[in-house]
């Protein structure tokens, strides 16, 4: 596997988003979410020959050896639409030259920081991450976008032909405790994850439909059709990690299915770009 696979899929898991992000844009309209930015921020071309590095610690964003690119798309989409595709209209040393980026995060902003954009696990939004990446590529790189309408490949997640087996699609129950080690998703669920040395099951509550599409959208789109409505427990077997995600999951056990279909979704447009001034 190719060092820019590795990558994609390495920023996919650490800067997990929502498809309802997407749903929720108007299209030629990027909405001002900047207001909130990184109390010292550092960029500079880079001469690390290093393998690339993306990732969120606990008082930073950091970046080193990567093309801006990538910094783009995580600003405005969430992680799972980030594809060279769905950047319209960059310059080619946007794609071809590579920089080390370092934002502080202020005191100010440090508890919601750690509340929000160091919950690895969950794919809730990280609208502060967002904000601050936006505002830095506005003050360093005077970076103007708009989104344009399009379609891309995607999933849609529904009944198979003998319906849900709500014997696995167990009700959940509110007051029921969820496990320690759990961590959060979107929508209020949670997730047990497969751990080392373990069984390929993750195990679900209080995870609606909706939830677990999100879920599943790791590298393709997935649009809950089910009609399901309504937060379930259950567990989820990993069958595979290949480029095709419904042979990924074994869906069947729970009485669904992933189909192909085509969504509508947006890519971002670049109005305006220079290269970023360097301290």
């Amino acid at each position: 596997m190719s060092k820019g696979i590795l990558l994609i899929a390495f920023l996919c898991s650490l800067l997990q988003s929502t498809w309802a992000q997407v749903k929720g844009a108007q299209p030629d309209r990027v909405p001002s979410n900047h207001g909130r930015q990184f109390d010292v921020v550092s960029i500079r071309p880079s001469n690390s020959e290093s393998i690339r590095f993306y990732g969120v610690r606990d008082d930073e964003y950091r970046a080193r050896n990567v093309p801006l690119w990538i910094t783009i798309l995580h600003a405005y989409l969430p992680a799972t639409l980030v594809a060279p595709e769905r950047l319209i209209g960059a310059p080619s040393w946007v794609w071809n030259e590579d920089y080390d980026l370092e934002g502080k995060v202020g005191e100010s902003d440090m508890k919601d920081w750690r509340e929000e954009v160091l919950d690895k696990g969950s794919t809730n939004p990280k609208p502060l991450l967002q904000s601050m990446l936006q505002g830095m590529l506005s003050d360093r790189c005077q970076l103007a976008v708009h989104t344009r309408p399009t379609t891309m490949q995607g999933f849609a997640l529904v009944r198979d032909k003998h319906g849900p087996n709500l014997n696995a699609l167990k009700r959940s129950i509110r007051r029921d405790a969820t496990p320690s080690d759990a961590v959060n998703i979107s929508n209020g669920g949670s997730i047990v994850p497969i751990m080392p040395n373990s069984e390929p099951i993750v195990t679900l509550f209080h995870t609606s439909m909706e939830s677990l599409a999100e879920f599943l959208s790791n590298g393709a789109i997935v649009q809950d059709m089910t009609g399901l409505k309504g937060e379930f427990d259950f567990s989820l077997t990993r069958t595979g990690t290949g480029e095709d995600i419904r042979d990924d999951w074994d869906m069947s056990a729970l009485g669904l299915k992933l189909i192909s279909v085509k969504l509508q979704s947006v890519s971002i447009v670049v109005d305006h770009i220079q290269r970023p001034s360097t301290n």
